[in-house]
């Protein structure tokens, strides 16, 4: 099966679905974090995710971001990816 993806720059309509990402991502690998950890993390990612830029996205073929990566002077700062 091939899958065609896409690379752009995260817009504020993404935020939503970024945040579901790393959601998901952070449940997948952070077993470290207690619920207690996820609930004050959550609200503090949502609002990081409406301001920090650039992000980069990576989309299907229908827009749907799958993962994201944020980069700050040449450094990734942020790499998430869907669980599924």
């Amino acid at each position: 099966m091939h899958l065609d993806f896409a690379l752009s720059e995260a817009t504020p309509a993404d935020s939503a679905r970024l945040f579901e990402v790393w959601e998901s991502s952070v449940r997948a690998t952070h077993h470290f974090l207690s619920e207690a950890d996820h609930a004050e993390l959550a609200p503090l990612v949502q609002e990081l995710l409406t301001r920090y830029a650039p992000i980069h996205v990576l989309r299907d073929q229908q827009g749907r971001a799958h993962a994201f990566l944020g980069v700050n002077a040449g450094a990734i700062d942020m790499l998430f990816v869907h669980a599924d």
